[in-house]
């Protein structure tokens, strides 16, 4: 429809640009450029007249809500990779902090809850070490005081 409409605004230029170049000077050529006014005005307004708003509505609503599934589902990629980069900062973190305690971490697992201030604040870690039970607990209190997860929520295993 579009296309249609476009087509005849673009013929309907060429013709009333032919009709104007062989126009005589004077007063034929101000009536044929108000007449030539006219018909590019009615070739525009024309389409919009036969254009169903119905359905109009319909498909903005569909591409509205198109939309907002879009923001939405980019919104939660976003927040999971945000999750899972902090997730993994934090893990690094503390494996460096068990290895300059001599400890010798085999894995760290970090869980991280949504805050209201907007943060992905830790809030429990399961630590897989093998090592003196006095350098965990050193560990153990940089965790608590640096990342602020309490000894309740450190879950310690030892696989050698």
């Amino acid at each position: 429809m579009i296309e249609n409409s476009v087509r005849a605004l673009c013929a309907m230029s060429m013709l009333c640009g032919a009709a104007m170049s062989i126009s005589p000077e004077g007063s034929v050529k101000k009536i044929m450029s108000i007449l030539c006014a006219s018909v590019l005005i009615m070739s525009v307004l024309l389409p919009i007249k036969q254009i169903d708003f119905s359905a109009y509505a319909v498909e903005l609503a569909k591409l509205q809500q198109h939309e907002q599934d879009l923001r939405s589902s980019g919104e939660e990629i976003n927040s999971r990779l945000n999750r899972l980069v902090i997730q993994a900062e934090y893990e690094a973190y503390i494996m460096d902090k068990a290895e300059k305690l001599g400890l010798k971490a085999e894995g760290v697992k970090v869980g991280a809850e949504w805050s209201t201030e907007g943060l992905w604040i830790p809030t429990s870690v399961e630590i897989e070490c093998v090592g003196d039970e006095k350098l965990k607990k050193s560990l153990s209190k940089i965790i608590l005081s640096e990342l602020g997860i309490p000894p309740e929520n450190q879950y310690w295993s030892e696989n050698e």
